[in-house]
């Protein structure tokens, strides 16, 4: 069954190539046959190009029959395909579904780098990808992966069966609108019987725990036994914290800050003004605490240097008497600042 599907499933997502050899294979029998009873070149051409209309031929051979019933049968398929393509893509669906499920409500990068791990692992869990926009999704559709186009409403969340759904994953690109998406999957999770882990990305960490701890208040009025696993992740904060852990604690000198610290500055230049660097900076606050009173120069380099020193004084309600261990310096970024050897701070 499962070779019969990934048969059916590989023949329908190169409908169009497989359609484009049909047609090719008609055009060449269609001309041909037709020189044959008309002897005229072009008239064996517009002869047979009259077939897309549904124009039965007036002479026939058989070279011209394969031809006229090729063009039909392509004509015919690709208007089933064209008017039941939902329907074509739920039955792909239903008929894929196993015990176990992992559904992806939006195939951007955070979804994609998932499958990109998964298809490389042992598991067998069947995985269904969510996403109202055509995406290329050649790569995965070999491994069984069904992907739907379709927007996210009531009607498509009543075709999944979420009592064999183990994982679902909610990144669709905003914030807002995977919160949108996770409350309308938690009314449906929360009558189940089997245990589902919820992930939604939200890239704003102050809203993720708010929306973590409203998602725990639902949970607790609608139903003490709701088997919900809710989990909120960021991927900046997933980014940061696999940069200190790796790599930045490991180049900064503690030791050296616990000899001299009282006579030193760690420097530190902050090359951009995104919220990527931005959580960077909110980690640098919190983490950078040293000895003997070591000082931290944050050289924040910017087109707009003053814009990114008002963004990080705000973001970390930045002051003198707060933070008296670090020093803030904006810089505009130019192409002299870059190549000064001078400089003497570590790039992030």
């Amino acid at each position: 069954m499962k070779k019969l599907f990934l048969l059916f499933n590989k023949l329908y997502r190169k409908k169009v190539l497989f359609s484009i050899i049909l047609l090719s294979i008609a055009l060449i029998f269609g001309i041909y046959g037709n020189y044959k009873i008309y002897g005229d070149f072009f008239k064996s051409i517009t002869t047979t190009l009259s077939y897309f209309g549904l124009n039965s031929p007036d002479k026939v051979n058989w070279e011209v029959l394969v031809s006229f019933i090729l063009i039909v049968i392509v004509i015919f398929l690709g208007t089933i395909v064209l008017v039941l393509r939902n329907k074509m893509d739920v039955f792909l669906m239903k008929n894929s579904l196993k015990d176990k499920n992992i559904v992806l409500f939006g195939f951007g990068e955070i979804n994609k780098n998932f499958l990109e791990n998964f298809k490389d692992s042992n598991r067998e869990e069947n995985i269904i990808v969510v996403d109202k926009e055509d995406k290329n999704f050649d790569e995965f559709w070999e491994k069984g992966y069904v992907f739907l186009k379709k927007e996210i409403n009531e009607e498509l969340l009543n075709l999944f069966d979420f009592e064999n759904t183990i994982d679902i994953i909610v990144a669709l690109g905003n914030d807002r609108i995977n919160i949108d998406t996770a409350l309308k999957l938690l009314d449906k999770l929360k009558d189940i019987k089997t245990e589902t882990k919820l992930i939604v990305h939200i890239d704003d960490s102050d809203i993720g725990e708010i929306f973590f701890e409203k998602m725990e208040e639902i949970k607790q009025i609608e139903n003490k036994n709701v088997l919900v696993n809710i989990k909120v992740f960021s991927l900046k904060t997933e980014i940061v914290d696999d940069l200190f852990d790796k790599y930045v604690f490991k180049l900064v000198p503690y030791e050296y800050a616990r000899l001299n610290g009282d006579k030193s500055e760690l420097k530190i230049a902050i090359l951009g003004n995104s919220d990527l660097n931005l959580e960077i900076i909110k980690r640098i606050f919190i983490n950078f605490v040293f000895p003997n009173n070591l000082k931290i120069k944050l050289f924040l380099i910017d087109e707009n240097e003053k814009e990114f020193l008002e963004k990080v004084k705000y973001e970390t309600n930045f002051s003198n008497q707060k933070y008296p261990h670090i020093i803030l310096q904006s810089k505009k970024l130019t192409y002299d600042l870059l190549k000064d050897k001078n400089f003497g701070c570590k790039m992030i």
